[in-house]
Order: C-alpha cells, then sequence, then structure tokens
C-alpha cells in the first residue's frame, strides 16, 4: 500500500502488529499480519 507516495510503505516481509486500545489505554485487541 502506498497512500500516493510512489513506492509501497511497507512490503509486508515482516509482520506488521496492529494494537486497538480502549479510551483507557488498555489493550483490547491485537492483530498481526
Amino acid at each position: 500500500f502506498s497512500f500516493g507516495y510512489g513506492k509501497a510503505i511497507w512490503n509486508n516481509s515482516i509482520p506488521d502488529t496492529a494494537v486497538l486500545k480502549n479510551a483507557q489505554g488498555i489493550e483490547v485487541s491485537r492483530k498481526s499480519y
């Protein structure tokens, strides 16, 4: 994915992890892809 930047901002060779936190800053979900 590039956001129109011209080249990809990541290449998926290393998994990325997204973390979802609630309003108190406590982690409620984590997903690696």
